[in-house]
């Protein structure tokens, strides 16, 4: 649990340093969205990947890699870069009516996560990003030793000070528990998003053996073992087998 604690805050802490865009991009930022308004999606592609090189990465430069993408018809890449834009917003409009739609269309339909981690870390990703998680946290942190240095300072009020020791306690016990759930287990299976057209999943690392089902463009997967080129991956209703490494990408 330490070490989920103590990754989550560094986690908290380097995000936080890439919200804004580096103004030595901002150049860069106008000429995509120059030849985004041109309709020339590739170019506009190749500059905002530029920015995400350079070390800009926030939610409008996700967002609008993600819409470059799906203009394309690109599904599997514009999900991955609308998902990577969610981790900064999870909770915008326009956003989650662009994932709807490209859910809508792909060849896979949706299916319902299973294991409990898995459910608990969808849950707090749709409502809380990685920094506002991390904000909750903290703050409950320090109430919660407020209403300790209280109860130990001032008499007149333990009572109830006691009590708002024990509530902010348990919300800290309780959110701390379930954020370092969520951290672990998208650090330890990354999500993943299927980006060629179609995939054979196989029994096993190599093409000599059985496939046992496709995957297709804008599939999700989480990444559970990796070996020479090849992933094993789950499905969220914990179907499992190896496709290539490079047929997904990363959230």
């Amino acid at each position: 649990m330490g070490e989920a604690v103590k990754l989550l805050f560094v986690m908290v802490i380097a995000l936080s340093l890439f919200q804004g865009i580096n103004p030595d991009v901002d150049e860069l930022f106008q000429e995509a969205e120059i030849a985004y308004a041109k309709g020339d999606f590739q170019e506009a592609i190749k500059v905002y990947q530029q920015m995400i090189d350079a070390g800009a990465q926030n939610a409008e430069i996700y967002f609008n890699l993600g819409n470059a993408y799906y203009q394309l018809h690109d599904l599997g890449r514009a999900l991955v870069n609308y998902r990577r834009a969610e981790q900064f917003i999870p909770r915008d409009e326009d956003l989650q009516l662009n994932i709807a739609r490209v859910l809508a269309q792909r060849v896979d339909a949706p299916s319902n996560f299973v294991a409990i981690g898995d459910q608990i870390a969808h849950w707090e990703s749709s409502w809380l990003s990685i920094a506002e998680m991390g904000l909750v946290v903290l703050m409950l942190w320090w109430i919660t030793c407020g209403f300790l240095s209280a109860y130990l300072l001032l008499k007149r009020w333990r009572e109830w000070t006691r009590w708002g020791a024990i509530i902010s306690g348990v919300l800290f016990v309780f959110i701390g528990a379930v954020s370092s759930i969520r951290v672990v287990v998208d650090h330890t299976y990354p999500l993943a998003v299927v980006v060629n057209s179609r995939v054979s999943v196989l029994t096993g690392p190599d093409t000599q053996y059985m496939a046992i089902f496709e995957l297709h463009t804008a599939g999700e997967v989480r990444i559970m073992e990796q070996r020479n080129g090849w992933i094993r991956v789950q499905l969220p209703d914990l179907q499992e087998g190896w496709i290539k490494a490079d047929s997904v990408e990363v959230i």
